[in-house]
């Protein structure tokens, strides 16, 4: 998981030495799903529906809380945005400095980006970056501007043209587009 990854590198000799002198993991807490250091702080990692009693932080981060192959069912899709509403939405610390961050790539039009900017009164930052740059959906926000050209790929190093092709044709254009976006 990225919890226990994040914890290696944190205990790492490289991270140790340029940075250890700011805090460290205790060892009383020191588990697969969480870890605290000794200034206060923790990490929780915790899924769609999972435990979150008591717990609360001061910069929440979602990543892909839908499961692709089940985001068609309304009942399943509903279920991630009544987690979101009746707990995940309540749990920053406090409201006027904390902040959510949502990762994921697109997969319906009422998915949890959806439900969130449906509500949006000028909270979010809507960050969309397609695999194939569309320039009338071009991204601008005050700290980033995506001025690739119509039909430029994101990543090329990573979906040049020809996997970006393969994949428009094997899932179709929408689909295929959606994969190269965080929202």
């Amino acid at each position: 998981s990225d919890l226990i990854k994040t914890r290696r590198l944190i205990e790492s000799p490289f991270y140790t030495q340029r940075w250890g002198r700011f805090f460290n993991i205790t060892s009383d807490q020191n588990t697969k799903v969480r870890f605290d250091n000794d200034k206060g702080g923790y990490r929780l990692t915790t899924s769609v529906d999972g435990a979150l009693t008591g717990e609360g932080g001061s910069i929440i981060i979602v990543d892909d809380p839908h499961n692709a192959n089940e985001v068609e069912s309304d009942l399943v899709r509903q279920g991630t945005l009544d987690w979101w509403d009746q707990s995940m939405s309540t749990r920053l610390n406090d409201p006027k400095t904390g902040a959510y961050i949502v990762i994921m790539q697109r997969l319906h039009e009422s998915d949890l980006t959806g439900h969130v900017l449906s509500k949006d009164r000028g909270e979010w930052v809507h960050l969309c970056l397609p695999m194939r740059m569309e320039t009338d959906r071009r991204c601008i926000t005050p700290w980033f501007v995506d001025d690739r050209e119509e039909g430029e790929l994101l990543v090329p190093e990573r979906f040049g043209d020809a996997e970006v092709t393969s994949l428009e044709t094997s899932l179709g254009p929408f689909a295929a587009a959606e994969i190269g976006r965080a929202h």
